[in-house]
């Protein structure tokens, strides 16, 4: 999770090695309920939830009955390279994430769970295809198989 200023967004991803879920956790340092109110939907019970020592994933690790496994960074040697080693795949979209933003400059802070979405709709793609044109070319169809007019007003808001 990032954004711990209280002036940053809070985003929860998630990875199960197929599919990145990136979701909008409200502003500042993440609380239990609103931890649980991002990711209670997607994640099923009794799964595996493999995340740092974030004290906010206690109340969702306890009312999905998950099998927690921590880890902590801030160990030795040992246990801070095993942690980063686990934790990789996560940290890798965080970093992932954080570059794909950057280069949307202007985001509207009310929209910013429609980039999100992108982001993994594109990062979902991708991890099927490693082309892009297929991604682009899904997006494009499901665009215009939409049955709904825009005007470009309402956009431009």
């Amino acid at each position: 999770m990032r954004g711990l200023s209280k002036n940053k967004i809070c985003i929860v991803l998630m990875n199960n090695g197929e599919h990145v879920l990136a979701v909008k956790c409200g502003f500042g340092k993440p609380s239990e309920t609103r931890v649980y109110d991002a990711c209670w939907s997607h994640i099923k019970e009794g799964s595996n939830l493999i995340h740092d020592e974030e004290k906010a994933h206690n109340y969702l690790i306890k009312q999905l009955n998950l099998k927690s496994k921590a880890y902590n960074a801030a160990g030795g040697k040992v246990l801070k390279e095993l942690a980063m080693k686990e934790l990789e795949p996560i940290n890798d979209e965080c970093r992932k994430i954080k570059y794909f933003l950057s280069k949307h400059k202007g985001i509207n802070k009310d929209n910013i769970q429609d980039y999100l979405n992108l982001y993994a709709f594109i990062t979902n793609c991708k991890m099927k295809d490693e082309n892009l044109y297929f991604a682009s070319n899904l997006l494009l169809k499901l665009l215009f198989l939409a049955n709904e007019k825009i005007k470009f007003r309402d956009i431009i808001k």
